[in-house]
């Protein structure tokens, strides 16, 4: 979803004559979360960060009718879900994250869901992947986390971990050093090779 969270970033701040180019999102924002980019903008700009929180979610609810589940999400779910139980960890609201999965149908394809509703610090905090694999009765050190921020990556690391990144347009910039593998797409990935990890 980073695409549909920088344009609505984009639009919230242009009212306030800012300007938010992709290489900035990619490089400083992507995958920080609503809370963490309203504040940096708020101390910057002297600006409130509780109404620019409100106002890209207001944008965004209307920009997410339009997303799509990155290629070769629904095929690698459809071969794990096969040998291991699946679970989402997200730090979006979880009505945002609701409306997404089942409008992608991938909500029906898991076991487990996680949101930023569910827990007190989010990423890069470990506490949603905690939260997923103690709801999944899997040890985390035994869970296989996708991830496409380097927040993200912190996170799964932070709960002990596999961490495989999928960088998007959005975040290819991120440092990915501490993900187990970094590919290119989730159509590269062959399965039978990770689940012997």
């Amino acid at each position: 979803t980073e695409p549909l969270h920088f344009h609505a970033w984009k639009e919230v701040l242009k009212k306030y004559n800012i300007k938010l180019t992709k290489n900035i999102f990619t490089k400083e924002l992507a995958g920080k979360g609503d809370e963490a980019t309203a504040m940096h903008y708020a101390k910057k700009f002297n600006l409130d960060a509780e109404t620019l929180v409100k106002e890209k979610r207001r944008i965004y609810a209307k920009l997410i009718k339009k997303t799509k589940p990155m290629p070769g999400a629904k095929e690698v779910i459809i071969k794990f879900r096969k040998f291991v139980p699946v679970a989402a960890a997200s730090s979006s609201k979880k009505r945002f994250v609701k409306f997404i999965l089942r409008k992608t149908g991938i909500l029906k394809m898991l076991n487990v869901l996680t949101t930023g509703d569910d827990v007190k610090h989010l990423k890069p905090y470990p506490d949603i992947y905690l939260l997923a694999a103690r709801k999944l009765g899997v040890p985390a050190r035994k869970c296989l986390a996708f991830e496409d921020t380097s927040t993200g990556i912190e996170s799964a690391k932070r709960a002990g971990m596999y961490c495989i990144a999928v960088p998007n347009e959005y975040t290819r910039l991120q440092d990915f050093s501490r993900a187990y593998i970094v590919a290119r797409s989730l159509k590269d990935l062959d399965i039978e090779e990770i689940l012997k990890l």
